[in-house]
């Protein structure tokens, strides 16, 4: 009966090794993918300030 409980919990802590895994490489992922993001959104506000002029129109 230990022998199964053991089993159990070695196939168990096997499968949250699996989901931690797979969540790891998403969260990879998402972070890339926001990283990419905040590269292009600082890229258009240093455009954005490029072409704005240093003195108000008036």
């Amino acid at each position: 009966m230990a022998n199964q409980r053991s089993g159990h919990w070695q196939k168990a802590n096997g499968q949250l090794n699996e989901y931690i895994g797979a969540l790891e490489a998403e969260l990879e992922i998402a972070v890339q993918e926001y990283r990419e993001l905040e590269d292009k959104f600082n890229a258009l506000v240093a455009e954005r300030e490029a072409t704005q002029p240093t003195e108000p129109p008036f």
